[in-house]
This record gives structure tokens, C-alpha cells and sequence, in this order.
């Protein structure tokens, strides 16, 4: 991981001045670091120096399928009847019937060499024993559902981010947040040697400490959530909310954009404020929290969040 976060800072340093996108320049390091520390040596990529690897960030920039995963999500029994439709029309390679087919494919691959090395007993090395997919099968996770399991969280990971990275980049090159900037780069390049890694940059368990990184970050899940619409879920039973029969079959949802404005609990809500993380009492800090849900919650809140 050390290596690839200096091959990213060099590839960072060279774009004087910048001449990409923010997504062209973060996708490729993104995904090389997370399918490292999903799959390590099983499927790890190498989208930084591999444009071959690098086209499975593809899937994330194609409207088309960000339009089909929503329609899957709110008009399920819709979008199956016109991907079928599609399907028998012959129109499949004009129009996208699979959502993200590059991550799952990588996902499926990676799976398959994991279970042929597992099936004839050969030892993994003790790089690939630390990586998700083993620690998952370890816990019980077998079969294709182990597959889908890591697919689903890589999925996630790319998605929350890419979005998070390239939106806070964003707001803190704006000229009103300069000295937002300043104080964070202040924090990070005063910090003592113990508290860096092997190739000098702040360590993870540091970067978990530092009180500005942390406010910065929250505040941009904030105002930039990775899923700021609605999430819809379906009830199975018929529900009683606040004294109102919600019958079964109901499609549900809240909206995080919404929450995250509520002036009562977020005074400026639409003011970029990390300080309002900081130094505040213990049941302020609560009610933030209490309404802060970039990820959603419960058992089916987004797993980009871990």
C-alpha cells in the first residue's frame, strides 16, 4: 500500500498544471487500493500503470448504468420486463442490461482463483490469507455468495470513494475555503515522525485521529453524501408508523439531503463548516449524529462505509 500511495503522489506531482479530471486522476489509485486490500495478491489491479485494468473504472462513468441501477432500485418489476425486452430485441450492446459488468466480472475472476487454489488444498500465501475474501470464507461465506459479497463491497467502496474524494477535493480548492485548506495542511505536515509510515506519510491509524482530517471529512459526507436521494426499501408486513397503517408492499424512503439541512440541528446547513464537529458538548454532538446518515442505517446501510 505504501508503494501505491507514492506512485499516486507521483503521478499527482507530474499534473502541474492539471490537466485531467478529478476522476480520471483518483479512479485508477482507488481502485488499485481497494481491490489490494479486498483481494490482495488474488486480484489485486494495477490500474495506475494498466489501462487495461484501469477500463473497469468504466463502469462507474457510464450513465447509462448508473440509470439502469436506479431503475432496478425503484421500478424493479419495470426495468426487469425492458431488460428482457431489450434481451430478445438483439439491443443489449446499444443499450445497457447489466449494471456495473466489469467489477462484477473482476469479482466472479477473482473468486474463481480463490476457490480452484482453496479446492486443491494449496496454501495461500500469507498476503492473500489477510485479504477480505478469505477472512469472509473463514467466516462461513462460501460458494458464489462469496463472490457476490465481495463484489458488492468493492462495488460500494468505488462508489462512496471516488464520490467523497472527488467532492472534497472540490470544495477545498474553492477561494472561500482556503483557509480551511491551510489549517488542514497545517495539522498534517506538523505531525511528529512517530507518526508517520515507512514512506513518510501520515500512518492510517494516525489519519483516524487527526480532529480537522475527521471534521473535514464529515462535513463533505455532509453536504455530499454518496447517496443523497432516496433509498427506497420495501415493507413485507403491513407496519404501523406514528399511528398510520403502512400496508405491505410499500416502497419506502427518507432523504439524507434533507436531514443533512435541517438548520435546527446544523445551524448554516449549507455553509462548509468542519469547526461545527469540533469542540461542541457531548449531547450536541449526539443530536448531530443522530441525524447524520451519509450511508444510511441499519443491517442494509451502505458497506462503502467500513
Amino acid at each position: 500500500m505504501d508503494t501505491k500511495t507514492m506512485n499516486f503522489i507521483d503521478a499527482l506531482a507530474k499534473q502541474t498544471p492539471l490537466e485531467t479530471t478529478i476522476f480520471k486522476l483518483i479512479a485508477p489509485p482507488i481502485l488499485d487500493f481497494m481491490t489490494a486490500f479486498m483481494y490482495r495478491s488474488l486480484g489485486a489491479t494495477a490500474a495506475m500503470e494498466s489501462s487495461q485494468d484501469n477500463q473497469i473504472n468504466d463502469d462507474l462513468k457510464t450513465s447509462g448504468r448508473r440509470l439502469l441501477f436506479f431503475s432496478f432500485s425503484h421500478f424493479p418489476s419495470l426495468a426487469e420486463w425492458i431488460t428482457i425486452a431489450i434481451n430478445k430485441l438483439g439491443l443489449s450492446n446499444l443499450i445497457p442490461t447489466r449494471t456495473y459488468p466489469q467489477i462484477l466480472y473482476h469479482g466472479w475472476h477473482t473468486w474463481q482463483s480463490f476457490h480452484h487454489r482453496i479446492s486443491n488444498s494449496e496454501n495461500l500465501d500469507a498476503t492473500a490469507s489477510a485479504s477480505v475474501i478469505a477472512q469472509a470464507h473463514d467466516a462461513g461465506i462460501t460458494g458464489p455468495a462469496l463472490a457476490a459479497e465481495c463484489t458488492d463491497q468493492l462495488l460500494a467502496a468505488l462508489i462512496a470513494l471516488n464520490h467523497v474524494l472527488i467532492s472534497a477535493i472540490w470544495i477545498l480548492s474553492q477561494p472561500s475555503h482556503h483557509s480551511i485548506q491551510s489549517h488542514l495542511h497545517h495539522e498534517l505536515r506538523t505531525l511528529p515522525p512517530s507518526a508517520l509510515d515507512s514512506a513518510g506519510n501520515p500512518s492510517i491509524p494516525t489519519c483516524s485521529k487527526l480532529p480537522y482530517l475527521n471534521a473535514v471529512v464529515k462535513e463533505t459526507l455532509r453536504l455530499y453524501p454518496p447517496f443523497s436521494g432516496a433509498q427506497p426499501r420495501r415493507f413485507r408486513s403491513d407496519v404501523v408508523i406514528d399511528g398510520y397503517v403502512i400496508p405491505a408492499g410499500t416502497s419506502v424512503s427518507m432523504s439524507t439531503y434533507a436531514m443533512h439541512r435541517n438548520a435546527e440541528v446544523f445551524p448554516e446547513p449549507e455553509r462548509f463548516w468542519p469547526e461545527r464537529w469540533m469542540d461542541v458538548g457531548e449531547g450536541r454532538r449526539r443530536e448531530m449524529e443522530r441525524y447524520f446518515w451519509p450511508f444510511s442505517v441499519g443491517d442494509r446501510r451502505c458497506t462503502g462505509e467500513q
